[in-house]
């Protein structure tokens, strides 16, 4: 019920379940942390923006929009293009990434309050490498492709940065999997290890001694 809660709520519905609180897409009529002057302050206070003026980010700030996920959710699906650049006001998320295979797929990390996702939106013909599940509800910034792309060409530091912060995770993600093949790889030797020595000794050729005797 939750999960349909917060879909209605995306789509501008309102429903009784599972609080009583309704959403209005008239922007006076919102909650106070919803707010344009709220959601400016909190990405000014982000690192990742502060390359943008104050009053770029006060126009930004007009034209985004608060989204809610309910726990088990998937905000993002590998596989897919990225929607929206995420920043997170409120609730926790975690990254998957999906392998071909079900023992392939492993959790990435964790993002909370003041972390983003969705950063394959700035490469709109990538798809997403991870999958972005909700593990506690989730209330989040969404800044649409077409105002980030915006933003981008305007602002060339603000560029960089998030380049910068698109090439971090891209390594850290890449390290991971690189660990882990390395890790499949070891075990996978010391498994046959044993089958090997045994198949060599069965063999006879790990006799040192003459046969001509």
């Amino acid at each position: 019920m939750t999960r349909i809660y917060y879909a209605a709520r995306r789509k501008g519905l309102t429903m009784p379940l599972p609080i009583s609180l309704q959403y209005n897409v008239d922007r006076d009529l919102l909650p106070a942390d919803q707010q344009p002057i709220a959601i400016a302050q909190r990405l000014k206070s982000l690192p990742y923006f502060h390359a943008l003026r104050e009053e770029t980010i006060d126009r930004i700030a007009e034209k985004v929009v608060v989204e809610y996920y309910g726990a088990e959710e998937n905000v993002v699906e590998a596989g897919e293009l990225d929607e929206a650049f995420y920043v997170i006001l409120s609730g926790q998320v975690k990254l998957i990434y999906e392998g071909e295979r079900e023992e392939d797929s492993f959790e990435v990390t964790r993002l909370k309050k003041g972390d983003f996702f969705g950063e394959m939106v700035l490469l709109p013909t990538e798809a997403s490498l991870v999958t972005v599940s909700v593990i506690e509800d989730l209330r989040a910034i969404a800044l649409s492709m077409s105002l980030l792309a915006s933003l981008i060409q305007r602002n060339p530091r603000f560029a960089q940065d998030l380049n910068g912060l698109l090439s971090e995770r891209r390594r850290t993600l890449d390290f991971m999997l690189d660990y882990r093949a390395r890790t499949s790889q070891r075990l996978l030797t010391a498994e046959l290890q044993p089958t090997v020595e045994q198949d060599f000794s069965d063999s006879g050729l790990d006799n040192d001694g003459d046969d001509d005797d």
